[in-house]
């Protein structure tokens, strides 16, 4: 008779090992013969069950059958995992190339549970759905069963590890320590730093075929830049040892969802010849405006004032604009190199831009385009960036090549990346006073308060600055809006323009409107401006002045 495999247990082998190496002898067990007796009563039990599940009840009730199905079971499902759920390509866990990675499905991954390990997914289920939850979605359960399978099969065979690397990305993406990975692949769930390590070094090869893909796609795309800073410490700081601030700069690749390719790429007139109304609003921009201003009303009133959700009814949920279905589209965004370089210097720019041309050449070779008959590529930064290229390229105008010349880097722009915080720096230098603090205003409400963290100074202070005025703004709207409808705190009923109840849909809303409208009279635009007007009518006398400017040496410019 074949002698079965022991287990040593020292002293330091706890309970659940020894469980764990009981559970595996067991499986090891030899079969048991049947006694004339137990043969009998079978038989009798056979003869009187009605169904199956009748004499599997019978069988269950006895410990040598039961443990002896138990071991039956086990070798059933090892086999199951010997020979389908084996180290090759018929397994998805196998795949473990940039792509693979890239379209990982959980769906995937409990599909082939299902077909080679059918036994040991109803054991799962059964533990995790109890009975009155059959029947019920159970999308939720899919990662969660989906992990435990992986982490099965990967003890099984190390190479079955495409969750573990998906996983393993993201907490790279997520910049973790390394000390999480080594915890987390204890447990099966990532692989090791050195692995993780050789995986970036795998993606960063695969960039390039993202942009080729949307040059074959006919679309375009532009490469954007800032500076990143960051310091450098030190542990013990000397007079000749301190800490370094390092300047440097990232660029990433972006694709274009919108194209204007109405617009010709030469100039459509001389700014000199417009006039005022191409820049200020008409009576249909500051319609649309209110229009906009209404949506934002009536999402402050749904969230503090719960006797004036009617105003959020018929609103949409967006606030749409010309070209809002291109903003469906996601943006493919590819990061480029980090570069030691210091935009501040004009040699550096020079380089930043010849990283920039050697990109696009290595690209468009792959794609099999003629970079010099293509059009040109736009890049954009911020202000000072868009500075720094624009001299960095008129420093290269006198070369020979395109190339060196950077000619195919064009139009260089600014990005709008600093709207936002340069609103909020104007609206802090008309309406904040640090030397007034009077009630209602916004260092008065910012002492009441106690809010330390706001700052004169924006641009340092931005978080802070923004969500303190977000808040100051939402309060005067409440306030006016509680005025308007005569109501003495948030939760009372209005007793000023009241909704009238028994109208239709089309009615409601129309009331709506016009309520809003009333109120944005009232309080925001002036009594006398075309937004305030039903009827939008514009006419209007454009008439080009010259203008004469004399030159100190007696020259003019028309």
């Amino acid at each position: 008779m074949e002698q079965l495999p022991t287990f040593k247990n020292t002293d330091t082998t706890t309970e659940a090992e020894k469980s764990v190496q009981s559970s595996l002898l067991d499986r090891l067990g030899s079969d048991f013969m049947f006694s004339s007796d137990q043969k009998s009563e079978c038989i009798n039990v056979i003869l009187n069950c009605k169904t199956k599940g009748d004499f599997i009840d019978y069988l269950f009730r006895d410990a040598e059958f039961k443990s002896e199905f138990s071991r039956k079971l086990s070798k059933e499902i090892e086999l199951n995992a010997s020979t389908k759920c084996i180290r090759n390509s018929d397994s998805y866990l196998f795949s473990k190339n940039y792509d693979d990675l890239k379209q990982f499905s959980f769906q995937n991954v409990m599909q082939e549970m299902s077909q080679c390990q059918p036994d040991l997914l109803k054991f799962l289920l059964a533990v995790a759905v109890p009975s009155n939850r059959i029947g019920k979605p159970v999308s939720s359960l899919l990662p969660k069963l989906g992990l435990i399978y992986s982490i099965l099969m990967s003890s099984r065979f190390h190479e079955l590890s495409r969750l573990q690397r998906v996983v393993s990305t993201v907490l790279m993406e997520e910049q973790v320590h390394e000390k999480v990975f080594d915890r987390l692949q204890k447990l099966g769930v990532s692989t090791s730093p050195d692995v993780c390590s050789r995986l970036l070094d795998d993606f960063g090869g695969h960039f390039n075929n993202e942009v080729i893909a949307l040059l074959h796609a006919g679309k375009s795309f532009r490469f954007i830049g800032d500076n990143v800073n960051f310091t450098v410490g030190v542990k013990s700081e000397r007079q000749d040892s301190k800490p370094q601030v390092c300047n440097w700069f990232a660029s990433c690749l972006i694709t274009q969802t919108l194209t204007f390719p109405d617009l010709l790429d030469i100039p459509q007139g001389r700014t000199r010849d417009l006039d005022v109304s191409h820049f200020l609003p008409t009576a249909n921009d500051e319609r649309k405006l209110k229009d906009d201003y209404k949506v934002l009303i009536s999402r402050i009133a749904k969230t503090f004032l719960p006797h004036l959700t009617f105003l959020y009814e018929g609103q949409p949920k967006h606030i749409l604009g010309q070209y809002s279905h291109y903003y469906k589209q996601k943006n493919v965004v590819m990061p480029s190199k980090v570069l030691p370089l210091n935009e501040q210097n004009y040699a550096d720019c020079v380089k930043i831009l010849s990283e920039y041309e050697d990109t696009l050449e290595n690209i468009f070779r792959q794609a099999g385009i003629d970079l010099d008959h293509a059009r040109p590529i736009h890049i954009g930064g911020d202000q000072l960036t868009r500075e720094r290229f624009s001299g960095a390229k008129s420093l290269k105008s006198g070369c020979f090549s395109a190339k060196e010349r950077f000619d195919h880097l064009s139009p260089i722009t600014f990005e709008l990346w600093h709207t936002a915080m340069n609103f909020l720096k104007l609206i802090f230098a008309q309406l904040y006073n640090k030397c007034g603090s009077d009630k209602g205003t916004i260092e008065g409400e910012r002492v009441l308060r106690q809010r330390d963290n706001v700052k004169e100074d924006v641009k340092n202070n931005y978080d802070q600055d923004k969500d303190f005025f977000l808040s100051f703004l939402k309060a005067y709207v409440v306030e006016a809006l509680c005025s308007f409808f005569g109501m003495n705190t948030k939760l009372d009923n209005p007793t000023k323009h009241i909704f009238p109840p028994d109208l239709s849909k089309a009615e409601r809303k129309n009331w709506v409107e016009k309520t809003l409208d009333e109120f944005l009279d009232q309080y925001v635009f002036a009594q006398k401006s075309d937004a305030s007007l039903s009827q939008m009518h514009e006419i209007e006398e454009r008439r080009a002045v010259p203008l004469n400017v004399t030159l100190p040496g007696g020259g003019q410019i028309l």
